[in-house]
């Protein structure tokens, strides 16, 4: 929470506020219940109310569906940004290692920078009533982001792509991200992932909207070879049978 107060996204006062208090400033209760977004923002397990909310990926060895491995990513949507990130770094990504003197540095295929703003769009924009995971596809040249949600009525992708005003899919979701510090109210993160590419030497980031369907893909700079399939991986984080209690603390915990 000290983070937000410092970005100017919540008053200071707020530090004292009790949890319940907080779902309020956050717009997260409705007739003194949680809505849909609380759970899903702070459960550990949202899946449990909202079919597949979580975060699928597959490494492909081609475009014709050879899948080698893959992984899923569970838990609080703020869980599933940072996890999500990670098992890409670790498993599906091969960073290629230069020295500063002795100074170890990687450079990805594909910015993280970017890859990060391109999942944070996916699950703060992903039209949770699909019920269908949102699905990262690796190959050895591109990442393919993909998740149900649409855009803003009489928008077009030419207006995704130029200057625009920030008009998120999940309004609820959107606010507690943004008390957070983890993303703006400004809708620039396209202009942010492409000059993060431009910047990487990766081409410019392609975007497309079909119904509902929605994909961020990236060429990547240098192709992503995996030498060997490994098992296939599941994060998930450890299901509890606590309700609302579980959900408030959590609510403290990722606040702070």
């Amino acid at each position: 929470m000290w983070v937000a107060v410092h970005n100017n996204r919540l008053e200071e006062d707020t530090l004292q506020d009790s949890n319940e208090e907080l779902l309020e400033k956050l717009l997260l209760l409705e007739n003194d219940q949680l809505k849909r977004a609380a759970v899903l923002l702070f459960h550990p397990k949202p899946e449990r109310w909202v079919s597949n909310a979580f975060v699928k990926i597959g490494f492909f060895a081609d475009d014709h569906a050879n899948l080698w491995h893959h992984a899923e990513v569970h838990g609080t949507l703020f869980d599933q940004v940072f996890n999500t990130i990670e098992v890409l770094k670790l498993k599906y990504l091969k960073a290629a290692i230069s020295y500063d003197g002795i100074v170890r540095q990687e450079r990805f295929p594909v910015p993280l920078e970017a890859l990060r703003e391109a999942v944070l769009n996916a699950v703060v924009h992903k039209d949770y009533a699909s019920a269908a995971p949102i699905q990262i596809s690796v190959y050895p040249d591109k990442i393919m982001i993909w998740n149900p949600g649409e855009l803003p009525d009489n928008w077009t992708l030419d207006t995704l792509l130029n200057k625009h005003s920030s008009r998120p899919f999940n309004p609820d979701i959107a606010n507690a991200f943004f008390r957070s510090g983890l993303i703006e109210s400004w809708g620039r993160g396209i202009e942010r992932m492409i000059k993060a590419c431009e910047h990487n030497g990766n081409p410019v980031p392609e975007w497309q909207v079909s119904g509902g369907d929605f994909w961020a893909i990236f060429q990547f700079a240098y192709r992503n070879e995996m030498v060997e399939a490994e098992p296939a991986a599941r994060v998930t984080d450890q299901v509890t049978d606590q309700v609302v209690d579980e959900v408030l603390r959590l609510l403290s915990y990722m606040l702070a």
